[in-house]
């Protein structure tokens, strides 16, 4: 999914997360952090929460089958 203004996201190497309010360049994205801060974020430092949510669903639909 593109980034797009009001994209809810989650940090890839911090906890936390927030809304996209903004673009600086092709590359920084202005998050309002959870706490109502903004901060400029790279884009590929980003994860968009659907995204997030759809990774761990197919990881936990994935079966292991063990065999004896």
């Amino acid at each position: 999914m593109k980034l797009q203004i009001g994209t809810r996201v989650k940090f890839l190497n911090d906890v936390g997360g927030g809304i996209v309010r903004g673009f600086q360049d092709d590359k920084i994205v202005l998050v309002e952090t959870d706490d109502g801060f903004e901060m400029p974020v790279l884009s590929t430092d980003l994860i968009v929460e659907e995204e997030l949510g759809k990774a761990l669903k197919a990881k936990n639909n994935t079966s292991i089958t063990r065999t004896q």
